[in-house]
């Protein structure tokens, strides 16, 4: 019996080891799915207040930030709403991830984050703690008000861990974008002076936009048209491109809640006043009464511009812009473009006889020392790593400068740093423009870094100088890091600047949608263009608010002038000596049947929809389909000129021919003479090369939900040792079968 249980049991054994056997001969490839990148890390969960006054970091454009010991620092700066006003109370909040690469917490304390705002100490955190905390420190009153001459406030995050040094420790803190600030405040009115324009309607460094609207008469005459344009482009300029103002008629168009928000956003209008019989409740300083404008010294085309407080929201502005005439609206807008308005005794109030004579803009000495900009003490940066300091010159708008301008500026060092890492950067409006290194022999004595001024990193109105000096010391574990590390800038530092009137752009370049704004941004003032638009279309007009904004970041001249037009009546004089932008649908704009058959892609009477010529495949698109066109073409009216058609086949199809133009994403990659764009496509070609093989607007149309396109199955090659072991184990196993069935012969005849 005890014989038969060892041989069943081997019997057991064999089979288990063939079943292995063959479970590995029959294993499928290893097979995987090609991943599209590095997997996201899933967040930590990190505290948030719920206070309605908590602004966090990550609003104001400061992602997480990882300090690293033994030091290491930040900053952060913001400006308030222009409606905001701090009262006692704030706090700051840091959600802070504390790491340390020891096993042994107890060998890695004695860190500390020194915290300060507005050169305020708040407090010293000591990082006694590893993962994931919420502090939060209250802001004495003392400290809400900025001691920056831009007037922004600063929170400064120092990491000192020293304590490192004595160890092989390395200290992380990271700083969460959820950490943030508590910021009780109440709601104000806005100041309304003239000179501080473009605020309140635009700062820098906000973390809460403000909502503007331009208002215009339901029924706009060309010249207040062009009025508003200028008016949206003046912004565009000062904003440098990054407020585009939306436009609406006087009738509030939507409903009632969509009016009610616009009412309580700022507001601009612009035009005659008889067209806004809601002017009447604003407290100008020269009333609307009957439908005109009442100022004891106004002619009959004076402009005016003037600005109060908003009647239907009292922390927002109403700004007019206009006149009791036509020529008077566009002498307003006109004025208003410089950025420099000449106020009479009230500061809220400009009248507009003559435009040039309306802008103050003195010419500057072409050479300033940072003393006679009001910086009258040399500015010190401490501390370890990154340290910033920034100074602002102004630029009278119509004034670009010569070939010879520089600033020569005057420093000195610490001896303590490390001078193979340590230097100053210097950047003109984010542009860097020059940078040195630190040395031995400058520590020693007063130096001098002149660096050019590049006209492309120049604007007009204020520029901002930032100077950044890395500071890295010799050692990181001595004792003077705190007080050791420094760069020292001079008053004396010399800013020269020659200027001279804006220039037209002297170059000659065959017109393609690769080089847009060129040809239409060569004028100085942008007196070169004029805007085609159709009647009665609000979305059309809102487009090319949109294109406006944008060339009047490229605007150097002194003020903005161009044209606008309807399409039924467009001037000859427009026609010969303009760059034209046509902007709408094709049976919405009489000047394209005038044009015809010279469009890349012309329009059939009657259709919205571009026939596109010279392709080996043409499509029939049904009339509805959503597309939006871009065109270029010599005008008919005088070849020096050109034309650009801004167009859709619906609205829908116009706004996104309005986009490939506005958004950098979708401009950088328009070419040749003609695009076709849609939702999700930007195809283009150029029908002054060859044929094309390719009908776009076929090719962009619509056709369905897009397909989803699935990552192919990634086959991983098996290790090289594999197909012998596999042999191995075939011939074992057979060895195994023929040894499993003689032995049952063998067993049965002994039986037998």
């Amino acid at each position: 019996m005890r014989c038969q249980r060892r041989k069943a049991m081997k019997k057991i054994h064999l089979l288990v080891l063939i079943v292995l056997l063959a479970g590995l001969l029959t294993q499928p490839p290893l097979t995987g799915h090609a991943q599209a990148g590095t997997p996201t890390a899933t967040p930590l969960p990190a505290s948030q207040s719920n206070s309605a006054n908590f602004v966090s970091f990550k609003s104001m454009g400061v992602a997480d930030r990882i300090l690293r010991g033994p030091f290491d620092s930040m900053r952060v700066r913001f400006n308030l709403p222009t409606s905001w006003k701090l009262l006692p109370g704030a706090m700051v909040q840091l959600d802070l991830g504390a790491y340390f690469n020891l096993p042994e917490m107890e060998n890695s304390k004695g860190a500390a984050l020194e915290v300060s705002f507005n050169s305020v100490a708040l407090s010293t955190i000591i990082i006694d703690w590893d993962g994931e905390r919420t502090i939060t420190l209250p802001i004495p009153e003392n400290a809400l008000q900025p001691d920056r001459l831009d007037g922004r406030h600063e929170l400064s995050i120092f990491l000192d861990a020293g304590i490192d040094c004595r160890s092989s420790n390395q200290t992380t803190i990271t700083v969460r974008a959820t950490s943030g600030f508590d910021l009780p405040h109440e709601l104000v009115s806005p100041s309304v002076t003239l000179v501080q324009l473009p605020r309140p309607f635009y700062q820098e460094s906000t973390f809460l936009p403000e909502l503007v609207t331009v208002v215009i008469p339901a029924q706009p005459s060309a010249d207040e048209m062009e009025a508003a344009l200028t008016v949206v482009a003046a912004f565009g300029r000062f904003s440098v491109g990054k407020l585009a103002l939306p436009i609406t008629t006087a009738d509030f168009p939507g409903d009632a809640a969509t009016r009610e928000q616009v009412k309580q956003g700022h507001l601009i209008f612009v035009g005659k006043p008889g067209a806004f019989p809601d002017l009447a409740q604003a407290k100008f300083p020269a009333p609307v009464t009957g439908g005109n404008i009442q100022a004891a010294a106004m002619q009959p085309d004076d402009g005016v511009v003037e600005m109060v407080v908003s009647p239907w929201n009292p922390i927002r502005a109403v700004l007019y812009v206009g006149g009791n005439s036509d020529l008077g609206v566009v002498k307003a807008a006109q004025a208003l473009s410089s950025g420099i308005l000449r106020t009479s005794d009230l500061p809220n109030l400009t009248l507009v006889s003559d435009v040039n004579a309306s802008i103050e803009a003195p010419i500057p000495q072409t050479d300033r020392s940072l003393q006679e900009l009001g910086y009258l003490t040399a500015d010190t940066l401490t501390g370890y790593g990154f340290v910033t300091t920034e100074y602002q010159f102004f630029v009278p708008p119509g004034m670009v400068t010569g070939q010879e301008a520089y600033i020569d500026l005057v420093y000195t060092h610490s001896a303590l740093l490390d001078f193979a890492r340590s230097g100053l950067v210097l950047f003109l409006n984010g542009n860097a423009i020059g940078s040195t290194r630190f040395l031995e022999e400058t520590a020693k004595s007063t130096n001098h870094l002149r660096v050019g001024l590049p006209a492309y990193a120049l604007r007009s109105g204020n520029n901002r100088l930032l100077v950044e000096a890395d500071l890295v010391p010799l050692d990181y574990c001595s004792d003077l890091i705190n007080n050791g590390l420094w760069a020292s800038i001079f008053p004396t530092t010399l800013i020269h600047l020659p200027l001279i009137p804006a220039q037209v752009q002297a170059i000659s370049l065959p017109p393609d949608l690769s080089r847009y704004p060129y040809p239409f941004s060569t004028q100085p003032t942008l007196s070169n263009i004029a805007f085609v638009l159709a009647k009665d279309d609000l979305l059309g007009w809102g487009i090319a608010a949109g294109l406006a904004a944008e060339l009047g970041k490229s605007a150097s001249g002194e003020l903005i002038n161009f044209g606008a037009y309807f399409a039924d009546n467009v001037p000859e004089t427009a026609r010969a000596g303009n760059d034209l932008i046509l902007v709408g649908r094709a049976t919405r704009l009489p000047l394209i049947g005038e044009i015809g058959e010279q469009l890349p892609a012309p329009f059939p009477t009657g259709s919205d929809v571009a026939q596109e010529r010279g392709m080996r495949v043409v499509y029939r698109l049904p009339e509805g389909t959503n597309l939006g066109y871009l065109q270029l073409l010599p005008s008919p009216w005088n070849e020096k000129n050109t034309i650009l058609a801004v167009m859709g086949s619906t609205d829908l199809g116009l706004k996104w021919a309005g986009a490939a133009l506005t958004d950098l994403r979708c401009r950088s990659r328009l070419g040749g003479n003609f695009a076709v764009a849609n939702e999700q496509q930007l195809l283009t070609s150029d029908t002054r090369v060859s044929a094309g093989s390719v009908n776009l607007g076929a090719t962009a149309a619509p056709g369905g939900v897009p397909t989803v396109v699935e990552q192919p199955a990634q086959v991983i090659p098996r290790p090289a040792w594999l197909l012998p072991a596999l042999i191995v184990s075939a011939v074992l196993l057979a060895a195994l079968l023929i040894y499993v069935i003689l032995s049952g012969r063998r067993n049965k005849n002994r039986s037998g």
